[in-house]
């Protein structure tokens, strides 16, 4: 069991690095409808579980790759780490969209399909993880970003009161996103004891 406990700082990391834009949009919604944060919030779990969902099922496609070509996947993540520190370096920077001003039942499912649209890096990233590692491994994973998807929604709940603090995350986040995808593709290509093959 500790072997298969190696997974959940890669698979915390993976989903938090390439949620650091819906962190932003996440704030900006809940300060955007202080008045129905429940439907916001809705739209945000719906949102993390049909991620998942997406993840998983993308991942069981992998099936058809040769299982030692598989930790190959790990060159995904590491290519996304590495063209994030190339805008940083670059400055060049892409802001995340959200829908204006929707509200009741439209709000939770504006909510939703934003920060699902907005998830395609997290799709990419979670099912390279997903398909390089052992099956019973997998719970262990979505278990892993349930957490941090947990801690995106406390850290943007408190970034809304605290304006300095979502100031710092969108100083911060084109920073340590890269540095941790980087470490994410290195997780996957190395040999690891979560892997679903030894190479």
């Amino acid at each position: 069991m500790p072997e298969i406990l190696q997974i959940v700082p890669p698979a915390a990391g993976a989903y938090l690095a390439t949620n650091m834009d819906n962190l932003v949009v996440l704030a900006a919604m809940l300060a955007d409808h202080a008045h129905d944060r429940k439907r916001v919030l809705a739209g945000f779990v719906i949102s993390v579980l049909s991620t998942l969902g997406i993840s998983f099922l993308v991942a069981l496609f992998a099936d058809v790759v040769p299982t030692r070509y598989l930790g190959l996947l790990g060159v995904i993540p590491l290519a996304m780490g590495a063209l994030g520190l190339l805008r940083l370096v670059t400055r060049e920077h892409s802001l995340p969209i959200w829908f204006e001003k929707p509200s009741g039942r439209s709000l939770t499912h504006a909510t939703a399909l934003t920060l699902i649209g907005n998830s395609s890096d997290t799709v990419v990233v979670l099912s390279a993880l997903l398909a390089d590692t052992r099956p019973e491994a997998d719970p262990v994973i979505i278990l892993s970003c349930i957490t941090a998807a947990g801690l995106l929604a406390a850290a943007a709940a408190h970034a809304v009161s605290h304006p300095r603090l979502e100031q710092r995350i969108l100083e911060l986040a084109p920073i340590l996103a890269p540095l941790i995808l980087i470490a994410v593709g290195l997780y996957i290509l190395a040999d690891t004891a979560t892997d679903l093959v030894s190479r």
